[in-house]
């Protein structure tokens, strides 16, 4: 049966967690570079690797979860999306020295969490609720980032990025009106 209460757990945990909790100290889920690049970029890097480990992997988990074929189309897009935005993301961070987290943090490790508790008929809404409120902070990140970073070709590869991050924003509301 499906909890309308978790939906709304979810989502509270997407939008409101801090992303400088409990996990903040563990150097497997941060970033970190050199004093050549600034605190802000750093934390840049940190915050769409994060983000893009966790839509990778909620939509592993919808791939076999899902009920509705639209859901299963728009995590298979998530998944092929996200790993070329990753290989890209890695190969710019490599360039300026900065180490991506290797794990996902408390906060997105609770989002699967709530998503693989989910029950069959709740997962979809859940699912794109959750890629929702994802899609809608990496947008926010990637359009700050591509405004005031000090480092010309991190501005860069966020603007670049924002189209197609808006785009899977538009997909995530569409699918969550249908969900």
């Amino acid at each position: 049966m499906s909890n309308p209460a978790g939906g709304a757990a979810l989502m509270a945990v997407l939008l409101f967690a801090s992303p400088f909790g409990a996990s903040a100290a563990d150097p497997m889920t941060k970033a970190s570079g050199p004093a050549t690049v600034s605190s802000d970029d750093i934390e840049f890097f940190r915050e769409a690797a994060q983000a893009g480990m966790l839509e990778v992997k909620a939509a592993s988990i919808a791939s076999s979860r899902a009920l509705a074929s639209a859901t299963r189309v728009f995590a298979s897009n998530m998944a092929t999306g996200h790993n070329a935005h990753a290989a890209a993301l890695q190969a710019l961070a490599t360039s300026k020295g900065v180490t991506l987290p290797a794990q996902l943090d408390d906060k997105r490790r609770e989002v699967l969490n709530e998503l693989q508790k989910s029950g069959p008929k709740g997962f979809d809404r859940r699912y794109a609720a959750a890629m929702r409120g994802a899609h809608h902070e990496a947008v926010e990140l990637f359009k700050e980032t591509a405004e005031e970073s000090e480092d010309a070709s991190i501005r860069a590869f966020a603007r670049k990025s924002l189209p197609a991050l808006e785009r899977r924003l538009e997909d995530a509301e569409r699918l969550t009106s249908k969900a």
